[in-house]
């Protein structure tokens, strides 16, 4: 991995690894201006219920978004 600088132009690939009815995780890699990579993470996300934090289904309004 190597460090970035301000004002440094950074590129941020993001595919989705796996959905699933509650979840969706993706793969984000974070590259420089030439190219090198700079730092590389999975990421999951959930909905859960605010109030009992049990799992929630992903509005079909959020995954368009994320399908589009």
């Amino acid at each position: 991995m190597k460090p970035a600088f301000f004002e440094d132009e950074l590129i941020v690939f993001t595919d989705i690894l796996y959905k699933k009815k509650t979840s969706v995780n993706f793969c984000q890699i974070l590259v420089n201006s030439d190219n090198k990579v700079l730092c590389k993470a999975n990421i999951t996300i959930a909905c859960v219920h605010t109030k009992n934090l049990k799992p929630l289904r992903i509005p079909e309004q959020i995954l368009q978004e994320i399908n589009k």
